[in-house]
């Protein structure tokens, strides 16, 4: 078609709209049908998608991200970092690159996991007992209680309970520190292949548990061992950490403890 023809035939439809008023009525309607619509309710549509989304997002996040509780009181908790380098509360922090040192001495937080049970005894009555979650090592089966490496973008509490989350999968109430235990950690160099002595001080809180998480960062690493205080002292590779606990079974009571 040349564009003679083609203005030609347009100049004849107006004539023919022009002349018939009712057809030109209906052509500007279904002519402006789409226009109002787009201009009412793309806006509308676009609106209520956002918040659709927003409050799906706040839900999901509001629950993984729960705020952590230091003696009654929320603090903020950071993000754990994902290899790509986004946010995500779900996945382990890897590397020592935010490591806090202390005159050359690698700073930790840790948590000793528990739990209160009632058990009735042989009087018929009932008693109640503390039980302390202990986790394996990684890959390994050796019994510690959850313990990491204190970064330099957390306090010393949003560390224990990170530490908590990632290695054990549990959250809770933080109570007082129990005090500082100083140890040596074995490392392996990566320039010769060789272990090394490395000094570490380790800060170590109870944590009274109120979650137990289903799935966690390092469960296909680690399993979890719930045990009577007692018991879980026995199992403790760590001397340090059987000081830790055995110091705050002392200040529990021996009411606490389960045969």
């Amino acid at each position: 078609m040349s564009v003679g023809s083609f203005f030609q035939k347009c100049d004849s439809r107006n004539q023919l709209l022009h002349s018939c008023p009712l057809a030109e009525e209906r052509w500007g309607a279904f002519a402006a049908g789409p226009v109002l619509f787009v201009s009412l309710y793309l806006p509308v549509l676009y609106w209520l998608c956002k918040r659709l989304c927003s409050a799906s997002a706040t839900a999901f996040w509001g629950h993984i991200m729960q705020p952590v509780v230091v003696n009654g009181s929320p603090v903020a908790a950071t993000g754990r970092i994902s290899p790509s380098g986004s946010e995500s509360p779900l996945v382990a922090r890897t590397g020592r690159h935010k490591q806090r040192y202390e005159n050359g001495v690698r700073l930790l937080a840790g948590c000793i996991p528990y739990r209160t049970v009632s058990k009735v005894g042989a009087d018929g009555r009932s008693e109640d007992f503390v039980e302390i979650l202990l986790i394996t090592s990684q890959h390994g089966k050796a019994l510690l209680f959850p313990k990491g490496g204190w970064e330099i973008d957390e306090t010393m509490e949003e560390a224990a309970l990170r530490e908590a989350m990632e290695e054990a999968g549990v959250r809770g109430v933080l109570g007082e520190a129990l005090g500082a235990y100083d140890f040596k950690s074995k490392r392996k160099e990566q320039e010769d292949g060789n272990w090394a002595q490395l000094d570490c001080r380790a800060y170590v809180y109870p944590l009274q548990v109120t979650e137990e998480m289903e799935t966690w960062p390092e469960q296909d690493s680690r399993s979890r061992h719930w045990c009577p205080l007692t018991e879980a002292i026995a199992k403790l590779r760590h001397d340090w950490m059987q000081q830790a606990l055995q110091k705050w079974g002392a200040m529990l009571g021996p009411s606490t403890f389960s045969t």
